[in-house]
């Protein structure tokens, strides 16, 4: 494979990554205190949709690729499609981070409070950074892989119907995850607590902003895949 996505896919990609971009600036303080926790919600149950969405067109482009079978790290072509898995897991990582409040050797991802803006801004921003590598590690070698296991059966689906199923099945599963946790008083996941009270109070808003941003990216991915394929073609047959 080239180190560049087909062209098609390009865009589709590189929306990805701005969407999953917007989640990581979510996760700084300033930010994080001025979003309602329905949109917190919906950020955090929105991410397994978009990943299932993005690990459907990868594995497309893996398929449909000639050559020799590397790992699949090694497949993946560089930009916009390694951007957006890293950022994907750097999303969840610091969201974990933040909400159980862990630091890594005692660095933590929120700023001191008493630190100019800007200053508190570069802080969160390189402590994403660093984190990013190891979660685009974490995606393509083992979350990549395990979702193309997973989503082999939409193969032979239509794609249109291929990328509905994803889209379904991984924003049901976020949403169902949120509202089956314990977060009650001394529970594992009750810092979560916030959160599942807005989804609970404002069920059919957090259910569209969870599913806003993969249905748009899901047509959009269609009609950029369909686009490449068609110029592929037309260029094969010159």
């Amino acid at each position: 494979m080239s180190d560049r996505p087909r062209p098609g896919l390009v865009p589709f990609f590189t929306l990805m990554t701005l969407l999953h971009g917007a989640a990581v600036l979510s996760r700084f303080d300033q930010f994080q205190a001025a979003l309602p926790p329905v949109v917190h919600a919906a950020l955090l149950c929105g991410q397994l949709p978009l990943i299932l969405l993005e690990a459907y067109f990868i594995d497309r482009l893996l398929v449909a690729e000639s050559g020799p079978k590397l790992p699949v790290w090694m497949r993946i072509p560089a930009g916009p499609i390694r951007s957006a898995l890293a950022l994907a897991l750097t999303y969840l990582g610091l969201f974990t981070l933040q909400t159980w409040e862990i630091s890594l050797g005692g660095v933590d991802p929120t700023p001191p409070a008493i630190w100019p803006l800007a200053q508190r801004l570069a802080w969160f921003s390189g402590f994403a950074l660093i984190v990013t590598f190891p979660a685009y590690l974490a995606a393509t070698t083992t979350l990549l892989p395990v979702l193309r296991v997973l989503l082999r059966p939409l193969r032979a689906l239509p794609a249109a119907l291929a990328v509905l199923v994803a889209i379904g099945l991984g924003g049901g599963a976020g949403l169902l995850a949120l509202a089956l946790v314990d977060v009650r008083e001394g529970a594992m996941f009750a810092a979560l607590v916030d959160i599942k009270a807005a989804v609970t109070a404002e069920p059919l808003g957090a259910l569209l902003i969870t599913f806003a941003g993969p249905a748009i990216g899901g047509v959009f991915g269609l009609v950029r895949d369909a686009l490449g394929r068609r110029r592929g073609r037309s260029a094969d047959a010159e």
